[in-house]
């Protein structure tokens, strides 16, 4: 697949095993977003989503689910061209092996790669969700064991709050995005399997729309300490119809003028 990092093949050398795959002249989008500071610019993210839901689309059809979707993965080389990298840890969705199951970053993994359930497309979706959160936010993440309420270390308090909480809005970090974005990205991160997109085309329609509304309607970022409710209403632009002037009062003093004009004339001629 053209957004696929190619891979050429698995080598040994006496006990050290390797793969050999394509070379990416470029940075990853973990990079890019770490660099830019804010979120992505909208055809930038426009981008990323194409190629990797173009890429993820493929890997499903063909029965693997990449496990390890996050932006250290992905790749823009110094075209600007995007590749899906690392199946590392790719699972073929009818033939699951015990000992990869719950592999991961927890940052990034879905409650059923939590419980160590078979992993399906939706997990990986779930990841995509939380990747263009952070393409969204510039940086944030929706889950970061803040609001855990466990013991343990950060990946377990990670892992808690993505089994337990609702993921907050990415209009909390960046009151422009339109609400009907932040829906997709809801949608992807949900609970349940059943309750996120059956598969990466139906996502990328539904962002297309968001980003259609995004287009139309032309947001004006607001501080986050404003309640929007309360803004003041938009000025309207008036536009008032110039009064017709008439032309007869101008006939009638001209005329009066002349008239004038002539018994001065006589009077003068009279002394």
């Amino acid at each position: 697949h053209p957004h696929i990092v190619r891979l050429h093949g698995f080598e040994q050398d006496r006990h050290t095993a390797f793969i050999l795959m394509e070379y990416i002249d470029g940075a990853s989008l973990r990079s890019v977003i770490f660099d830019a500071r804010t979120g992505l610019s909208l055809g930038r993210v426009k981008k990323v989503m194409h190629a990797v839901c173009g890429a993820l689309y493929y890997a499903h059809n063909m029965g693997m689910v990449h496990c390890d979707i996050k932006p250290a993965n992905v790749m823009l080389d110094k075209y600007g061209e995007v590749r899906l990298a690392d199946f590392g840890i790719a699972r073929v969705t009818d033939g699951a092996t015990a000992t990869l199951v719950g592999a991961g970053t927890p940052a990034y993994m879905a409650p059923e790669q939590i419980r160590r359930e078979n992993p399906v497309p939706q997990t990986d979706i779930y990841a995509l969700g939380i990747m263009l959160y952070e393409m969204l936010t510039g940086g944030e993440r929706p889950f970061t064991g803040d609001q855990a309420q466990i013991t343990g270390g950060t990946a377990q308090k990670i892992c808690w709050e993505h089994l337990n909480l609702s993921p907050p809005s990415v209009r909390r970090w960046n009151p422009s995005i339109h609400p009907a974005l932040d829906a997709v990205v809801q949608k992807c991160l949900q609970k349940r399997v059943e309750d996120r997109y059956a598969n990466a085309v139906e996502l990328l329609n539904a962002f297309e729309l968001a980003t259609e509304n995004v287009a139309i309607e032309k947001i004006i970022p607001v501080p986050a300490h404003r309640n929007q409710t309360s803004a003041a209403p938009q000025k309207k632009a008036v536009f008032v119809r110039p009064k017709k002037t008439s032309t007869a009062p101008v006939w009638g003093y001209a005329l009066l003028g002349g008239i004038l004009l002539i018994f001065f004339a006589a009077f003068c001629d009279y002394l």
